[in-house]
């Protein structure tokens, strides 16, 4: 009726070692001692921790590599400060008394006009993609805005 006496412990190779057994306190030698006796409890425990590990320096890989995207980009890339969106076809009053505020404002240098529209493409056996699609009004002028 009693329960099964555990297995008897048998001594692991760091006791072995006395100068280095002897140093340590009462929980590190248990420590110890459960991980040479029970080897699947340790693997599972060195997965984990290796598990974790990749985790972390996949997470501060991707934070840099988006880092280093986000400086091309804006830094190289696009050469523009702000972009205006008009409302569906505006009065040439309207355009002109823009383009006078454009002037008036500090730090303008220039602008491009453009139209804006949304396509969506799509190809059998392959899922619609969505892209913003720019027109300049006079493509010269585009290599001041966006690198080539």
């Amino acid at each position: 009726m009693r329960p099964k006496a555990p297995r008897l412990g048998k001594k692991i190779l760091l006791e072995r070692i006395t100068p280095i057994w002897k140093r340590l306190n009462f929980n590190q030698k248990v420590t110890f001692r459960n991980i040479f006796r029970y080897k699947q409890r340790m693997l599972m425990t060195i997965f984990g921790i290796a598990g974790c590990m990749a985790l972390l320096v996949t997470g501060f890989g991707l934070k840099d590599s988006n880092t280093g995207m986000v400086e091309k980009q804006f830094d190289k890339l696009w050469k523009y400060e702000a972009m205006v969106v008009f409302g569906d076809n505006p009065t040439k009053t309207e355009i002109e008394k823009y383009n006078e505020t454009l002037k008036e404002l500090p730090g303008y240098e220039n602008n491009l006009r453009m139209h804006q529209e949304s396509v969506t493409f799509s190809k059998e056996g392959m899922n619609k993609q969505t892209v913003s699609l720019y027109v300049p009004e006079n493509k010269g002028e585009l290599d001041k805005f966006i690198f080539k």
